[in-house]
Formats: C-alpha cells, structure tokens, sequence
C-alpha cells in the first residue's frame, strides 16, 4: 500500500461550506431580528424564531453530510455543526 492508494481529502466539500454558509446567513438573520420592533404580534415572533432554529438545523444535517463525506476536508462542516447548535442553544435561551 502505497501513500496514492489513500483518499487524501484535497479539497473542501460543497456540503461542508453549504452548512457553514447557512449556520452565517442564519447570524445574519437573528441580528437582523434583534432589530425588529417589540410591538410586532406574536405570532410573527414565533414564525420568525421557527424560522431561524429550522434553518440551523439544516445547517447541522448538511454538516453531519459533510463530515461523513471521505473525500473533503471537515472543517467547514465541523464549523458549520459547531455554530448552528451554538445559535440553536442561545436562541432557546433568549
């Protein structure tokens, strides 16, 4: 067995920097909501919320794909688990 016969991950995976892209735009989005106006109703808030843990949770099922992937790097899909369970965790917090 020679070193060629490994899969050496040469580059990074479209599903790794698919989750990070979606666990940035998804920070983007809850500052963005931070700047809302408290007198919205409360159904809006609550869709909105929704909204936001469900796009996180997509970024963490596209970086469990990217992790799985043999033949990428795994750095943007760690990052990518890592952030959006972060904002997952402080979004049910706040």
């Amino acid at each position: 067995m020679t070193i060629q016969d490994d899969p050496v991950p040469v580059q990074h995976g479209s599903l790794g920097i698919a989750s990070f892209v979606t666990a940035m735009v998804g920070i983007l989005l809850f500052v963005g909501t931070l700047f809302l106006s408290p007198s919205r109703p409360i159904s809006v808030t609550y869709t909105v919320n929704g909204l936001l843990i469900a796009f996180w949770l997509e970024g963490i099922g596209l970086g469990i794909a990217g992790v799985v992937e043999r033949t990428a790097r795994k750095v943007f899909p760690v990052l990518g688990i890592v952030i959006s369970a972060v904002m997952i965790i402080l979004k049910i917090r706040l």
